[in-house]
């Protein structure tokens, strides 16, 4: 599997990471990723992604390294732009995350989950909104190390490596993630009992006595309220949208003729 996993990398580098079973994100530059991939023809297998690793600033645009289980290439996509191209595929937007989000009261980056895909931020760059993004799948332990600001990351797939951000944010995120992956398991669970009843209709779980239905439907039309009118202090009508979500016209539309 070693072999597999340093793939694309320089011999020498590849030779290191043979010695030492660690992959020291710290230290690991663009320059020693040998395999480049054009922009327009990456095609990630979002199954055996492992990390996407930032090297952009908001003053210096730079590769992104890409590690899979079967080995090292760069692009010069940023990591958000792919994990976008993703997002456009499987039709999970960024606004759903956002929700999800909020809906659980979490309080790191916004996640992105799709299945077993547990993508969450980490090393943002110090000018920029700028994270790479770490594949919570094949997480098995975070551990410390003699730098308050690094962590030794223990992976499913028998290597280690080495990130610069604490051991603390790092579990709390992966907590976090774990939590948005349960929770769309449950959705999915109680779809599958109720199929005839939609995917948010079958999202009983409550936040602030609303549930996830009335939650969602309540922050997009604000959104969208927002963008469409952004000089208008517009409040939603709440009775009116639990009556559109309920499919109950009365009250809302003119009488008939006589």
């Amino acid at each position: 599997m070693a072999n597999s996993l340093t793939h694309g990398l320089t011999a020498e580098y590849q030779e290191k990471i043979a010695t030492e079973q660690v992959v020291d994100f710290t230290d690991l530059q663009p320059a020693d990723v040998m395999t480049f991939v054009p922009g327009d023809q990456v095609e990630i297998d979002w199954s055996t992604l492992l990390y996407l690793k930032n090297y952009s600033s908001s003053e210096h645009a730079a590769d992104t390294v890409i590690w899979t289980t079967a080995g090292f290439y760069r692009t010069e996509r940023t990591p958000r732009a792919l994990i976008q191209s993703l997002s456009k595929c499987v039709g999970n937007d960024w606004f759903d995350c956002r929700v999800e989000k909020d809906f659980l009261k979490l309080t790191s980056p916004t996640p992105f989950v799709q299945g077993d895909l547990l993508l969450f931020a980490t090393e943002r760059a110090q000018l920029g909104k700028y994270y790479s993004w770490l594949n919570g799948r094949y997480l098995q332990s975070v551990n410390t190390t003699a730098r308050k600001e690094e962590s030794r990351i223990s992976l499913t797939v028998r290597m280690e490596m080495i990130i610069r951000d604490s051991t603390t944010r790092l579990n709390k995120s992966w907590d976090e993630v774990l939590q948005v992956q349960r929770l769309q398991q449950r959705w999915v669970a109680q779809y599958m009992q109720t199929p005839q009843a939609g995917p948010l209709i079958a999202r009983p779980m409550r936040v602030d006595k609303l549930t996830y239905r009335q939650y969602f439907a309540k922050r997009l039309l604000t959104a969208y309220m927002k963008k469409t009118q952004p000089n208008v202090a517009s409040a939603v009508n709440e009775e009116a949208l639990w009556q559109v979500l309920r499919d109950n016209q009365r009250g809302m539309e003119p009488p008939l003729d006589p």
